[in-house]
C-alpha cells in the first residue's frame, strides 16, 4: 500500500511540475504527434506500474505483520504526500496561460478519500507537510538509486509496457 502511495506521489507531482517548468519554446519545438506519443507511452507505463503496486499492496494488507508495517510507513509518508499538493513555482502562470486546468490543491480531497478508502480513515490533522527546503533535499543515496533507475530506461528507450 505504501508503494502505491509513493508511486502516486511521484508520478502525479512530477508530471504536473515538469509540465509547469517546461518553457513554451521547449514544448513548441516538439511536433504535436511526438508529444502525443510521449503522453500515451507515459500513461501506459503508469498504468502498468499502478497495477503491480496494487497487487503488492493487496498482498501486504492481507498479512497482519506486513499490514502493521505498511500502516506505520504510511503514517511517516502522509506528510510528504500532503506536500505533493502544494503549489509549485509557476503554478499561477500555468493556470493563467491555460497549461493546467486546476491547481494541485484541488486534487487533494480526492487523494485523501482514496487513501482513506484503501488504508482506513487517517488523522489528517496530525500529518503536516514539511517545509519546501526539506522537501527538495536529496539524501546521499539518491544519486546512485536514480542512476540505477535510469539504466533500466536506457536499456531499451523504445520499450512498450
Amino acid at each position: 500500500s505504501g508503494c502505491r502511495v509513493v508511486f502516486f506521489f511521484f508520478s502525479s507531482r512530477r508530471r504536473h511540475t515538469r509540465y509547469i517548468s517546461v518553457t513554451g519554446v521547449q514544448t513548441c519545438a516538439l511536433p504535436i504527434s511526438e508529444l502525443r506519443a510521449v503522453s500515451e507511452r507515459a500513461t501506459k507505463e503508469e498504468a502498468f506500474h499502478l497495477r503491480h503496486a496494487d497487487a503488492l499492496i493487496d498482498a501486504l494488507l492481507s498479512n497482519n505483520d506486513a499490514r502493521a508495517r505498511l500502516l506505520a510507513s504510511l503514517e511517516l509518508l502522509l506528510p510528504l504526500g500532503l506536500a505533493m499538493f502544494e503549489a509549485p513555482a509557476g503554478e499561477d502562470a500555468a493556470l493563467t496561460d491555460g497549461l493546467i486546468s486546476e491547481p494541485l490543491a484541488a486534487l487533494l480531497p480526492d487523494w485523501k478519500r482514496e487513501v482513506d478508502s484503501r488504508f482506513g480513515n487517517q488523522d489528517w490533522t496530525v500529518a503536516k507537510p514539511p517545509d519546501q527546503q526539506q522537501r527538495t533535499a536529496r539524501s546521499d543515496a539518491f544519486a546512485p538509486m536514480y542512476e540505477a533507475m535510469r539504466e533500466v530506461i536506457l536499456i531499451d528507450p523504445a520499450a512498450r509496457w
